[in-house]
């Protein structure tokens, strides 16, 4: 599982930038900034991920698999 590739990933098929990632987690751009460089995160947070890309967490996680 790599968090940080789904989140490029899903960032891109969404059409979203960072900024717009960060207004619906309630986070700073710059916390994004770390998520995208992290391999793993808390279940809160991919359940927020998920609920932000408005995907199951499994094709969100599927994204940063090889």
């Amino acid at each position: 599982m790599n968090i940080g590739k789904s989140i490029k990933i899903a960032l891109i098929n969404k059409g979203m930038k960072n900024k717009d990632l960060a207004e619906k987690l309630g986070v700073s751009p710059s916390k994004v900034s770390v998520l995208c460089g992290k391999p793993t995160c808390s279940g809160k947070m991919l359940d927020q991920l998920c609920t932000a890309f408005e995907m199951k967490a499994s094709d969100f996680v599927a994204l940063g698999e090889d």
